[in-house]
């Protein structure tokens, strides 16, 4: 048996011609969410909200049916809105309207996206599960929003102590460093080049040590030349490049300077742009 019905509705609005004040104003933003849900069935859980420099803000209220997260961009007079419940398309369309006649703006556009899934009795459970004990059993009913085996906002509530803790456990070297016990950075230095397969078709790689790897350990990426005499940030932007063009190349550094340098610090900013942008869902 199928459950086939979708049991979530997934508002996208944009607001075009915004007031810019609104826009930068995240006591605004936190009480226009939090009344939105005040004439509903909802329950808030967390909030979290980040005032960006020189202007903007990204937001987002955890609720009992999902979420509700807002991004501003006020030299553009321009704000991104997200809602997602599984309580009722009643609902969602009271938040929206509550959304439009709150917020200051020339024009807005609503897309409405049904969100769903099927469940078939007697199949195993194939995604991943926070609880070991729900792994490998047969799932006989659809699963509630507040019982999803996946990253949901509840899961980042129940278990952001833990996370935040597990992201300090272990000391690692600051972001901005070459390091031979990083496996990832270390990569970047000892390159895999693609040669084409053998007779069995398994590929052929030639390596190429780019920098020398010993007397770079421990120093910034900016400081670091190749072999050739290149900066080493620049080679990789310019391999890049020889792939594709249209890419763009973005520095955070100063992101993470600002949010505390170590994972334990700037972890949990860090968790809110994925919650809001809806990529842990």
């Amino acid at each position: 048996m199928h459950n086939t019905s979708p049991n979530g509705v997934h508002y996208l609005i944009e607001f075009y011609g915004c007031d810019r004040k609104q826009l930068n104003s995240v006591t605004f933003w936190k009480r226009t969410l939090m009344q939105s849900i005040s004439d509903t069935s909802m329950k808030m859980l967390h909030s979290h909200f980040y005032k960006f420099t020189p202007e903007g803000l990204t937001g987002y209220i955890l609720i009992s049916t999902s979420h509700i997260s807002v991004h501003t961009w006020p030299e553009l007079n321009y704000a991104a809105c997200d809602v997602f419940i599984c309580s009722g398309d009643d609902e969602g369309q009271s938040i929206v309207k509550f959304m439009r006649e709150n917020l200051k703006h020339d024009k807005a556009k609503t897309r409405r996206i049904k969100r769903g899934y099927k469940v078939q009795t007697g199949q195993r459970n194939t995604s991943p599960s926070l609880n070991p004990s729900h792994q490998g059993k047969e799932i006989t009913h659809p699963c509630t929003p507040l019982k999803r085996g996946i990253l949901t906002p509840l899961a980042v509530k129940n278990n952001k102590n833990f996370f935040i803790s597990l992201a300090g456990k272990k000391k690692t070297p600051s972001p901005h460093k070459f390091c031979t016990k990083n496996p990832d950075k270390l990569r970047l230095a000892k390159m895999a080049f693609f040669h084409g397969r053998n007779k069995k078709g398994e590929a052929i790689f030639n390596y190429r040590t780019i920098i020398d790897c010993t007397h770079s350990n421990g120093k910034q990426f900016s400081q670091i030349k190749t072999l050739r005499g290149d900066n080493f940030v620049d080679f990789h932007h310019k391999l890049l490049f020889s792939c594709s063009s249209d890419i763009e190349i973005f520095d955070l550094s100063a992101w993470y300077q600002t949010n505390g340098k170590k994972a334990k610090e700037y972890y949990r900013h860090f968790l809110a742009f994925f919650i809001c942008n809806s990529v842990l869902f």
